[in-house]
């Protein structure tokens, strides 16, 4: 099988859940015996991207072309040269193009974006023949509230279009098989972990203190850190010796600076540390070293299609997890059996969680169990596996 897959920007570059969502999907189906181009169309964002890859190469089992191989940075530059130059759209068709005429691939992957949606329609106008593929694990409303003729744009014209899906949730495959043809294939496809990241981790207390972890974004809204940060607070006289080590981009800053409030209002600052973000390396013994994991996610309709796929990676340490009930959580996990789970939007219910992961004796017990559930449902390998059998029978 062959794959073609168009992105705006390098999957390798930045470790986030989007980026980590399709490169145990991509290099799955490569390890799969599927052959994986990777077509990136903006150029590097910064100098260590370029230093790492200054020539199109290999990697993890997926070949990569830079069709915009400089350096555009800073973002104003960075802008005017993809407006007018790299991001030239003829450009970028025809190049493609022809390398869809030099290579028959059973699929092109559309990644989505603004950009790769034009270009996936644009395809399938000029390639009739061509079978269109896209996984998503959000809603498609996301990121576009202030963008609606995109969006319609993306339903009602690039939808159709699409020949096999993949949805990370139920909730997602209801809502996206309203858009696609009757011809069209749609797979469950539930969150992915690389569990090779989190095996043979050897112990080592890369921090002096013992900690409740969280990494991710500082958004309050999406995340609920300071639902986080306040059930922490209500916690830490009860228990001295923990604290907590929240990891990520300090951005939204609006939502940072409303934590750092919280925290100094209730002279935390000596029990609450912010270490920033960290790397694709680092994250796996950050995790793997602290006693409880923690995720406040609220209720809200993004929480309700999509799945947080930072659970798969607190999961796979094997440490007890601390999280709210919402979306499809409640379908894998299952209360003081393999997660210790709170009501969301509750500061009282989720300082519970807390305390009880940090006091039941059989914690340790309950994090197995945890990571067995992410073991028999969220294994990237089982996983990829099926959706290359997918794609398999999809295009037969």
């Amino acid at each position: 099988m062959k794959i073609l897959v168009i992105r705006e920007t390098n999957p390798f570059a930045t470790s986030n859940a989007s980026n980590n969502r399709f490169l145990s999907l991509a290099e799955g189906l490569a390890e799969n015996g599927a052959r994986v181009d990777l077509i990136i169309i903006q150029g590097y964002s910064t100098k260590f991207e370029k230093l790492l890859f200054h020539e199109s190469k290999a990697k993890n089992g997926l070949d990569l072309l830079f069709l915009s191989p400089v350096y555009i940075y800073p973002s104003l530059a960075r802008k005017i040269i993809n407006k007018f130059l790299f991001r030239n759209y003829i450009y970028v068709i025809n190049k493609i193009i022809r390398l869809i005429k030099n290579i028959k691939y059973d699929y092109i992957w559309i990644e989505p974006g603004n950009l790769t949606t034009r270009i996936g329609i644009t395809l399938k106008l000029k390639k009739k023949d061509i079978f269109i593929f896209q996984e998503r694990s959000e809603f498609s409303w996301i990121g576009l509230s202030s963008k609606q003729w995109q969006h319609t744009r993306y339903l009602k014209k690039f939808m159709p279009q699409v020949d096999a899906m993949a949805v990370m949730t139920i909730t997602l495959l209801n809502y996206y098989k309203n858009y696609l043809s009757e011809k069209a294939r749609i797979l469950h496809l539930p969150m992915t972990v690389d569990f090779a990241r989190f095996d043979n981790i050897p112990y080592e207390k890369i921090h002096t203190k013992t900690y409740i972890a969280y990494c991710g974004t500082m958004n309050n809204e999406k995340d609920g850190v300071d639902i986080l940060v306040k059930s922490f607070v209500k916690i830490m006289d009860k228990h001295p010796e923990i604290h907590l080590y929240i990891a990520g981009s300090l951005l939204p800053e609006s939502d940072y600076q409303v934590q750092k409030l919280i925290i100094m209002e209730n002279n935390a600052g000596n029990r609450i540390t912010y270490l920033g973000s960290l790397t694709k390396e680092e994250i796996p013994p950050f995790l793997f070293s602290a006693k409880v994991l923690a995720m406040a996610r609220p209720n809200s309709k993004q929480a309700e299609g999509g799945f947080p796929t930072k659970l798969g990676e607190y999961l796979a340490t094997g440490n007890p997890v601390c999280v709210t009930l919402t979306g499809e959580i409640g379908d894998y996990l299952i209360d003081n059996v393999s997660a210790f789970i709170a009501e969301p939007d509750s500061v009282d219910s989720f300082a519970n969680a807390l305390d009880r992961a940090l006091t039941f004796r059989e914690a340790s017990k309950i994090g197995e169990n945890g990571r067995n559930v992410a073991l028999k449902h969220f294994n990237k390998e089982i996983q990829s596996a099926n959706l290359f059998n997918f794609l398999s029978q999809s295009n037969s």
